[in-house]
């Protein structure tokens, strides 16, 4: 279950609110004492930035297998040198202009994406000593409803030697009875993970009928086909977007899982090594453009999840962004 813990940084007292969200994480994966160092100084460094550069944003943590990951997200007023930003020295608000040079030094990952006008993000990970920084084929964000403390939605993925299985389920409503619904679905995807997306969604809907259930969806990566298999119930948005530009839906059907189920429909469509799969759940609107975001598909899968999150969430509802690549 990928589940984001997401600080709001209304003011300067978010700073500190990030800094304990991170060492609760970081006690909680168990990083040794150097790491948690290393990730105080991360969590601080990227709360500053978004409140002093942008008067605002986000700071979403997410705990991995032996390490943390973190995703600062605003919509200030961006950087034209990225590059330049990155150097100890540079500095648009009178500070001392070591804030992303920290951050790039204190983490074994870190990747930025931003746009002079459009707002930055910010993905940084720290690992455990002698832990690999996950490969960047598949990344997400999963945020709960504004006043809820855990999402309704959840979301996994399982990799075995050719394939990559991905779940992504939003229970019905909010807080922990969502919750519960949706993790059920996820919980699943381990031990079925050579199975078909009709199969997984039938095995969780049997799972899940003593839950109030969930829109699910399953998507399998098969890199020896350089082919996706697709089924969705529910509202879940699903859409590849090829290494040209070209985008193409992947239609949910109506229903529920654990609730009414009447057919499973599945789709199978060519899915190169330069393409990309977004998932999102209904707390996100679809109304972007790719095209506004120049480059942005050259970047880690979470952060470029992070940005779609950060432009489209609606703010009304649990909301999850899922983006993979082909291994």
């Amino acid at each position: 279950m990928e589940e984001s813990h997401c600080v709001r940084i209304g003011d300067e007292s978010g700073v500190g609110a990030a800094r304990r969200e991170a060492a609760r994480l970081s006690r909680a994966v168990g990083l040794d004492e150097q790491a948690a160092g290393r990730l105080a100084i991360v969590a601080t460094e990227l709360g500053k930035n978004v409140w002093k550069h942008a008067h605002g944003g986000e700071l979403v943590l997410r705990a991995l297998d032996g390490g943390v990951e973190l995703l600062a997200l605003d919509k200030g007023p961006g950087m034209a040198d990225v590059g330049r930003a990155m150097g100890d020295g540079y500095s648009t608000s009178g500070t001392a202009g070591t804030g992303l040079g920290a951050v790039r030094r204190q983490s074994q990952l870190c990747d930025i994406y931003s746009v002079a006008g459009g707002g930055t993000a910010v993905l940084a990970r720290i690992m455990h000593a002698g832990v690999a920084t996950p490969a960047p084929t598949i990344g997400g964000v999963c945020v709960a409803k504004p006043g809820e403390d855990v999402p309704g939605d959840s979301w996994t993925a399982t990799r075995t030697e050719t394939r990559t299985v991905i779940l992504v389920a939003d229970g019905l409503g909010h807080g922990p009875d969502a919750a519960a619904a949706a993790r059920t679905a996820t919980r699943l995807v381990a031990a079925n993970a050579s199975r078909t997306p009709t199969d997984i969604l039938s095995i969780a809907h049997e799972a899940m009928r003593t839950t109030r259930g969930a829109a699910c969806a399953v998507a399998i990566l098969d890199a020896a086909a350089d082919e996706l298999l697709f089924a969705g119930i529910g509202n879940i948005f699903a859409q590849i977007i090829h290494g040209d530009g070209a985008t193409m839906g992947l239609p949910s059907h109506y229903g529920t899982i654990g609730g009414d189920l009447r057919k499973v429909h599945e789709q199978r469509a060519p899915f190169a090594k330069s393409d990309g799969l977004l998932l999102a759940t209904d707390g996100v609107r679809p109304k972007w453009q790719w095209s506004s975001y120049p480059m942005l598909w050259r970047h880690d899968p979470a952060l470029v999840a992070g940005v779609v999150y950060r432009d489209f969430a609606a703010g009304r509802d649990d909301s999850t962004v899922v983006v993979a690549r082909a291994a």
